[in-house]
């Protein structure tokens, strides 16, 4: 038991420190041989996926499609980095 609260505290203690960095040195960072390392962090952006769609409009007896229509079908949202608003503060 007290093993297990000794790991409990050390691994409360753990943690990621973050650093703010100027505009120049977020660009600086993915040039080689720039002395900078670390990740960048990105503001995200929601993306959906927009396509042409045929729908059946009308069946005939025997369930075959007669008439069809286009339309737009939106897909599932999803998000991605924008790569051109980096967080800075």
């Amino acid at each position: 038991m007290l093993l297990w609260l000794v790991l409990f505290v050390l691994c409360g203690c753990a943690g990621v420190g973050i650093t703010p960095i100027s505009k120049q040195d977020a660009i600086d960072i993915h040039k080689p041989n720039a002395g900078k390392s670390g990740y960048v962090v990105y503001e995200p952006m929601v993306v959906v996926e927009v396509n042409k769609k045929e729908v059946c409009v009308e069946k005939d007896n025997a369930d075959k499609c007669t008439k069809k229509e286009t339309t737009c079908a939106a897909g599932t949202p999803f998000v991605l980095p924008d790569y051109s608003k980096t967080v800075f503060d």
